[in-house]
């Protein structure tokens, strides 16, 4: 499964998509942990699905395009 794994870098881009995501979520009064927000400010910047097995959060981010652990078979 990690075999052909790339490690993405939390650059400047990210950083301005993490920040267009927090203002939007906190206007919106869905704030979500920090964490989650820049894992889904770089899946979103470098045009990448996320698939996680806690999609709730996740879900709140515009945009960003989410699988399931049951949808990929991993759960």
């Amino acid at each position: 499964m990690f075999a052909n794994m790339n490690i993405l870098s939390f650059d400047a881009a990210c950083a301005r998509q993490a920040a267009k995501i927090y203002q939007d979520l906190k206007q919106k009064g869905l704030l979500i942990e920090a964490e989650d927000l820049l894992i889904g400010a770089t899946a979103l910047q470098h045009s990448l699905k996320l698939v996680s097995a806690n999609t709730r959060h996740f879900a709140r981010i515009e945009g960003l395009e989410l699988l399931s652990a049951e949808q990929i078979g991993a759960a």
